[in-house]
C-alpha cells in the first residue's frame, strides 16, 4: 500500500514543468525562512518582555528598599532582645542555683568552681546578706557593699529574681542581680554584681550599630564604644523610653526602636543605619533598572525592525516568483527585453575586455620606448665625457690626430 502511494506522488512530481517544480521549491525555502524569522522575533520579543518583568517585579524600587530595610532592622533589633532577656534568664537559673548551694553547705565557695564561665558572663562580684542585710558572704571585698543593702531596703520583691538599673560610676558601667529566698522562717538575698562585657560582645556581632539606654537616656551598652555614657534625648529615644515600638528617621540615620521587658525593670534599645549606605543600593539599582529599560528597548526596536524587513522582504519574494512563473504569458515582454539587455551587456563586456587587453600592448610598447631612451641617453653621456676628456688633454688630441693621419 505505501509503494503504491508512493507511485502516485513520483508520478504527481513527474508530471510536473521544471518551472513549476522549481517555482514550490522557491516557495517552500521563503516560507521555511520567514518562520524561522517571525519565530526568531518572536522568541526576542518574550525574553525582552521576560528581563523587564523579571527585574521590575523582583524589587519595587525605593519603596521595596525602604521595607527591607527596615525589615531588616526589625529582626536585627528582636533578635538582641531575645538574646538579652535569655541573657538575665541564665543568670536568674545560676543565682538559685548558688544560694541554695550556698544555704545547704556554708563552706561552699560561691562562684568558685565556674570561674571562666562566669567571667564571660560578666560576674564581678558575689554577696549573700540575711534578713538584716547583713554581709554573710563576699567573694570580692573590694567592691562596697552600701549600694546594695539600700537597693534591698527600697526594692518590693514580687517575684525572687530582681534585675537592678545599669548605673555608671567613674564612667564604669555596672548592675546589680538581686534573689530573694527563704529558708525556714528567714529571709537571705543574693547579689551579683555585673560589669558590662557579655552586653557589648552581644551589640558588636551585628550587621547594624545598636544603642542600649536606661530609663535615663543614658547610653550603658553600643556596639560603638564612643557612645557609652552618653545621653541621647530626640524623638527617637523619647517614643522607646514611653514604651513605644517601630521605625524613625532623625538626619541621615534609619532607626528601629523597642523596649526590653525585664519583668519589674526595662532596657530600651535601637538599631539604626545610615541612610547613605541604602540610599546608595537603590541609585546603584535604579541606574541598573535603566541601562536593562534602555537595553530592553534598543533590543525590541530592532528585533521590530527585523520582523517589518522580514515580512517586506518575503512579499518581494512571493512577487518575483510569481513574476518568474507567469513570465511567458502576461509578463513574456519583460522577459524578451531582459534577454534583449542581457545581450547587449555580453557584447560590451567583450568589448570592455579588447580594450583592456590593448590597453595592456600599449603599456608594454611604452614601457619599450622608455627603456631605448634611457639607453640611448646613457650613450650620449658617456660620449659627452669623452670629448671633454678629449679637448682638455692636448697630448690625447695629438695622439688622436696622428692615428687619423695614418689611417688616411
Amino acid at each position: 500500500m505505501i509503494n503504491f502511494i508512493n507511485k502516485i506522488k513520483n508520478k504527481n512530481s513527474s508530471s510536473k514543468t521544471p518551472e513549476e517544480l522549481d517555482y514550490e521549491k522557491n516557495i517552500k525555502k521563503l516560507d521555511r525562512k520567514l518562520n524561522i524569522r517571525i519565530a526568531g522575533g518572536v522568541f526576542g520579543i518574550i525574553l525582552t518582555l521576560m528581563i523587564l518583568m523579571t527585574f521590575i517585579t523582583k524589587k519595587n524600587m525605593e519603596g521595596s528598599f525602604y521595607k527591607n530595610i527596615e525589615r531588616e532592622l526589625n529582626s536585627a533589633r528582636d533578635s538582641k532582645i531575645s538574646q538579652i532577656q535569655n541573657y538575665y534568664k541564665n543568670l536568674n537559673f545560676e543565682m538559685e542555683a548558688q544560694i541554695v548551694n550556698y544555704l545547704r553547705y556554708r563552706n561552699y565557695d560561691l562562684l568558685g568552681s565556674k570561674k571562666e564561665f562566669y567571667a564571660d558572663l560578666g560576674i564581678e562580684d558575689v554577696a549573700v546578706f540575711d534578713k538584716n542585710f547583713s554581709v554573710l558572704y563576699q567573694k570580692n571585698k573590694s567592691f562596697d557593699t552600701l549600694e546594695i543593702k539600700k537597693n534591698l531596703k527600697d526594692i518590693k520583691f514580687k517575684n525572687p529574681f530582681y534585675i537592678g538599673d545599669i548605673d555608671f560610676h567613674e564612667e564604669t558601667t555596672y548592675q546589680y542581680l538581686y534573689y530573694k529566698v527563704y529558708k525556714g522562717q528567714n529571709e537571705y538575698y543574693l547579689s551579683f554584681r555585673l560589669n558590662n562585657n557579655y552586653m557589648e560582645n552581644l551589640l558588636k556581632n551585628s550587621e547594624f550599630k545598636m544603642d542600649v539606654l536606661n530609663k535615663d537616656y543614658y547610653v550603658v551598652s553600643s556596639s560603638s564604644l564612643e557612645n557609652v555614657n552618653n545621653v541621647q534625648i530626640d524623638d527617637v529615644t523619647k517614643k522607646m523610653l514611653s514604651g513605644r515600638t517601630g521605625i524613625g528617621k532623625i538626619d541621615d540615620f534609619i532607626y528601629s526602636y523597642s523596649f526590653i521587658d525585664l519583668d519589674e525593670s526595662a532596657l530600651y534599645i535601637k538599631t539604626y543605619l545610615s541612610e547613605k549606605i541604602y540610599k546608595g543600593d537603590i541609585s546603584r539599582y535604579l541606574k541598573i533598572v535603566a541601562l536593562i529599560w534602555i537595553i530592553s528597548i534598543s533590543f525590541g526596536v530592532v528585533v521590530s525592525i527585523f520582523l517589518k524587513n522580514s515580512i517586506v522582504s518575503y512579499a518581494e519574494g512571493r512577487s518575483r516568483i510569481e513574476v518568474e512563473k507567469t513570465g511567458d504569458g502576461k509578463y513574456g515582454y519583460l522577459k524578451e527585453e531582459f534577454i534583449e539587455v542581457f545581450e547587449n551587456l555580453d557584447e560590451v563586456d567583450e568589448s570592455l575586455d579588447k580594450i583592456k587587453s590593448f590597453s595592456k600592448e600599449i603599456g608594454v610598447l611604452k614601457e619599450r620606448l622608455i627603456r631605448q631612451n634611457n639607453e640611448l641617453l646613457n650613450k650620449m653621456k658617456k660620449e659627452k665625457v669623452v670629448i671633454d676628456e678629449i679637448k682638455e688633454n692636448e697630448s690625447l688630441r695629438k695622439k688622436i690626430s696622428e692615428k687619423i693621419n695614418d689611417f688616411k
